[in-house]
């Protein structure tokens, strides 16, 4: 017999706009926490506060409103929260913006040497973006026809039936493939620049890493 869930609070949808609107939003958003970080010693509150706004607003703006494109609203999930939080324990205040992009910039460029010095780094990015698109392909294709339509059942199952287990893992690795979309940017940004970047699952794109350049 199916169990009842402890929780049952129905939230409010959230607000659905084009993944290139949303993308100005976040770059916005991004440009008002250099401003304020650059100039927090003339605001009238503490350090202290200014960080936990940002991450309140950083953690509350990607719940109301989202993209149609599930992989993005990983990415506007993940990435505007990590520069906002880097950033709060970089010298901001001493940066000006150029320093402070080539200084987040720095943080998923891969400094290590070259295993094959015959390939270029274009080319390893067009590799990358290509496993990317691949990920992707296997999300769409392969495992959401096997996720059930409702999630919300799964708050019924028992624990650790064979259901429970099943969908589980499935939406374990949905969440794996959706960071395809993080392999197909940096991808691009590596083929575009030469620059090698940081493989998200080698050295995870959320961890705390100082690289100053």
């Amino acid at each position: 017999m199916a169990a009842s869930p402890l929780l049952d609070i129905t939230l409010p949808k959230p607000i659905v706009i084009p993944t290139l609107h949303l993308t100005c939003l976040y770059t916005c958003m991004l440009g008002i926490d250099y401003v304020l970080l650059r100039y927090q010693n003339r605001l009238a509150i503490s350090k202290q506060m200014l960080q936990l706004g940002m991450t309140v607003t950083h953690g509350l703006v990607p719940l109301a409103i989202v993209s149609p494109f599930q992989p993005s609203n990983v990415a506007f999930a993940a990435v505007p929260w990590f520069i906002a939080s880097y950033s709060a324990y970089l010298p901001t205040e001493r940066f000006s913006l150029k320093e402070w992009i080539k200084a987040l910039y720095g943080t998923i460029v891969d400094h290590s040497p070259l295993a094959n010095k015959s390939t270029s780094n274009a080319t390893l990015g067009l590799w990358k973006s290509f496993r990317g698109i691949t990920k992707l392909t296997i999300l769409y294709f392969g495992i959401e026809p096997l996720l059930p339509t409702m999630p919300d059942d799964m708050l019924r199952y028992k624990w650790l039936s064979s259901e429970s287990l099943k969908d589980t893992f499935l939406f374990g690795l949905k969440a794996y493939l959706v960071l395809g979309i993080v392999d197909v940017t940096t991808g691009l940004a590596q083929a575009m620049t030469g620059w090698r970047m940081v493989d998200m699952f080698d050295s995870p794109l959320l961890s705390t890493r100082y690289v100053y350049i």
